[in-house]
């Protein structure tokens, strides 16, 4: 008996019966969300890093606030531009008798897009 393989499509979910597609639930999530978590590569070497971030809903876009040097940038400037960014929030701890049985509840949300460097200085408000 074959294994199925895993559907490897680039905007695929796994949990399917867990995916919220209502467009105002996510805007609302890039709202509020603390803080994003933004995935590029380069030369096969892929990094994340942590970023505070806007997300400006009438430009459809993420802003995000980082250094001027460093490698998210050098990746950006120079590498691909695809990144892959991740917003969420915690919700409650699920508490269980044993440790593998822990859990946490989060919302999150997984935007898939192309980068490039602003150099206008920029003032959004939250």
């Amino acid at each position: 008996m074959s294994k199925a393989l895993p559907d490897l499509t680039r905007t695929a979910i796994r949990r399917s019966d867990r995916a919220v597609v209502e467009e105002e639930w996510i805007k609302s999530l890039l709202h509020r969300a603390p803080v994003c978590h933004l995935a590029t590569a380069i030369d096969g070497q892929p990094f994340i890093n942590v970023n505070l971030f806007v997300y400006d809903e009438d430009a459809h876009a993420i802003y995000l606030h980082t250094a001027r040097k460093g490698r998210l940038r050098t990746n950006i400037e120079i590498g691909k531009k695809q990144v892959c960014i991740s917003a969420s929030e915690m919700g409650q701890l699920l508490p269980a008798d044993e440790a593998l049985e822990l859990s946490v509840e989060y919302r999150s949300v997984v935007v898939f897009g192309n980068a490039r460097i602003e150099s206008e200085k920029a003032k959004i408000g939250r």
